[in-house]
């Protein structure tokens, strides 16, 4: 249910998008370039295996919510619509007294890298604008914890696609701030394992896959050029 909900939200931005297409720009000075850095929360959306006992249970649920950064690099052939490239980072750490002598720590982090379609509509005195964007690229997961089996480190990396819904408030003619809906979808169905017995690729089964489906706010500068 979280998922196609992620997955709808991401067909309206495309939508909305494809509806930029047909909308006529008479301004002569508006911005080409657009540089944004972000900063924020983000929350996972993928449900917990329910195999796995209670403890578990509430350390992997400990890593749903998260920090987040990144940067967005938009060049725009017109008023209206851009194109360029999207990086996004988020970690989560989650940690749980299994026993007297034993506390497991899991830290994981996502990276995301992408071609970016972007959207934007001034307002009429062009103080501000709607951002709209939409990127397709690569997700890279890494995983380090401490169980009682012992230490390990997880990999994986799956093809991913993102989106923001914000607003930029220009301050002078090259400044702005920001803030922004931004969502991620993906899903990992193999990861390489590292432990102190050797290295193996594991492949999930299906109906397990680790969920990347995530959705979070952010905001931050704009050097609009």
């Amino acid at each position: 249910m979280k998922k196609s909900l992620t997955i709808t939200a991401a067909k309206a931005v495309f939508a909305a998008l494809l509806l930029l297409v047909f909308t006529h720009s008479h301004a002569q000075d508006y911005s080409r370039i657009r540089l944004a850095l972000n900063g924020g929360w983000g929350y996972r959306l993928g449900k917990t295996n329910p195999n796995v006992s209670e403890s578990y249970k509430d350390l992997l649920n400990g890593m749903r919510s998260g920090a987040q950064f990144g940067g967005d690099f938009l060049f725009y052939l017109s008023e209206n619509l851009g194109i360029g490239f999207k990086y996004n980072r988020f970690t989560t750490s989650s940690q749980k007294q299994m026993d007297t002598l034993l506390t497991a720590k899991i830290n994981t982090g996502t990276d995301f890298y992408g071609a970016m379609f972007g959207g934007r509509i001034y307002n009429k005195k062009y103080t501000g604008a709607l951002i709209i964007n939409l990127a397709l690229g690569y997700l890279r997961y890494t995983e380090n914890g401490v169980i009682p089996e012992g230490p390990y480190r997880a990999t994986g990396g799956t093809l991913g696609a993102a989106w923001d819904f914000g607003y930029d408030f220009q301050i002078t003619p090259i400044l702005a701030i920001g803030a922004q809906l931004t969502g991620f979808s993906g899903a990992l169905r193999s990861m390489k394992v590292e432990t102190n017995y050797g290295t193996e690729t594991r492949t999930l089964p299906d109906g397990q896959s680790e969920s990347m489906v995530r959705v979070g706010a952010t905001a931050g500068i704009r050097l609009t050029l």
